[in-house]
């Protein structure tokens, strides 16, 4: 995933777990939950099992 400079140096945690991530098989699947977590988006609709950020919380 692209993330401007400024986001990632505020959002330093999340990019270095999503780097952790890049030997998982992941898929497109997993890509809403992801982007809502990153968001700080909270609904009950989503599987929280696909977001790539919940290995790290």
């Amino acid at each position: 995933m692209w993330f401007s400079e400024s986001w990632k140096q505020h959002n330093l945690a999340q990019v270095n777990c999503l780097s952790q991530q890049t030997k998982q098989k992941l898929s497109q699947d997993n890509l809403f939950p992801s982007l809502l977590s990153l968001l700080d988006v909270k609904t009950q609709v989503v599987n929280n099992k696909l977001d790539m950020l919940s290995q790290c919380k």
